[in-house]
Parts: C-alpha cells; sequence; structure tokens
C-alpha cells in the first residue's frame, strides 16, 4: 500500500467517525425532545412537520446513516416548540457554517454600524438566520424568484433574534 492510499483509508475512516458522532448528536436531540413530549410520536411528528412519515425514525434507528438537514431539524423544532439546534444539522453545500457567517456579519456591521455593539450572541444569531434562509433557498430554488417569500424564509430564520440584546427590531 502506497502512504497516499493509506492516509486516504485514514482520513475515510475520520469521517465515517465524525459523521457517526454527527447522527448520534441528532438522535440524542430528537429522542429527547420526544422523551420530553410523551404525546409526540416520531411519525405524527415528521408528518405535522411536513416531512416524510420515516424520517424521525430513520434519525433514531442507527442502521441509517443519512444526517438531517438544518431545514429538517428547523421544522422539528418548530412543530414541537422547542429551540432549533442549527448547529446539528447539516447545511447545503457551499453554505459557510453559522460562526464564519457572524464573523462576516461582525465585520459588514462594524463598517455600516460603527457606533453601535453587536453582541457576540446577536451576531450568531444573525448566522445561524441566515444559514438557514440560504440552505432553505438552496432546497427549494423557486423561493429566489418570490422576494415575498424570500422576506418570509428571512423572518422566519431571524426569530431567535427576538428578545435578544441588541435586537435590530428594537431601537
Amino acid at each position: 500500500m502506497f502512504p497516499d492510499e493509506n492516509n486516504q483509508n485514514i482520513g475515510e475512516e475520520v469521517r465515517a467517525k465524525e459523521k457517526k458522532e454527527h447522527r448520534d448528536e441528532i438522535a440524542a436531540w430528537l429522542k429527547g425532545v420526544l422523551d420530553n413530549n410523551t404525546d409526540l410520536k416520531a411519525t405524527a411528528w415528521s408528518v405535522a412537520a411536513g416531512l416524510s412519515r420515516s424520517t424521525v425514525s430513520r434519525a433514531l434507528n442507527p442502521k441509517y446513516d443519512n444526517i438531517l438537514s438544518i431545514v429538517a431539524l428547523y421544522k422539528l423544532a418548530k412543530k414541537a416548540g422547542v429551540p432549533t439546534p442549527v448547529h446539528l444539522g447539516i447545511g447545503a453545500p457551499g453554505v459557510p457554517p453559522p460562526i464564519a457567517l457572524a464573523a462576516i456579519f461582525r465585520g459588514i456591521l462594524s463598517r455600516l454600524t460603527p457606533e453601535r455593539t453587536w453582541s457576540e450572541d446577536v451576531l450568531m444569531a444573525l448566522g445561524e438566520a441566515l444559514q438557514l434562509s440560504l440552505v432553505e433557498a438552496q432546497e427549494t430554488p423557486e423561493i429566489a424568484e418570490d422576494l415575498q417569500a424570500a422576506e418570509l424564509v428571512g423572518r422566519m430564520a431571524a426569530r431567535r433574534l427576538s428578545g435578544r440584546e441588541n435586537n435590530p427590531d428594537e431601537t
């Protein structure tokens, strides 16, 4: 075996291990929500969230290796009335993680509003909202053609801003 092949095998093993850990985190979140809401059942929750009836069941079953998207987790959290764990979901290709988007917002806002201080909490919420919006727009391309739908996606994603310090809606 050549050294490059060995490194490739190690890389694949590491990615498989990370994917399993990621799946396990999502499954633990789903199980926690179900445990805390005894009237909520996996199939009914999936359907009520507008997802395939087996979405939650498959995500809880270790024999499947798919990882739920940020949008799927958002829909499930909204339907269950719990905070969205956007840090757990897998994003669309090319969409940066919230922490990178928060850094971009930090740079933009420091130029556009130099007299205003934005907390890291708000910057992360903006990063998470933009990531969720971009993933949703990528999964549903017609959003880009309907500006009202695009604005609605942004408003839904930004719900996490309400009640925060430096909330732009409370000036």
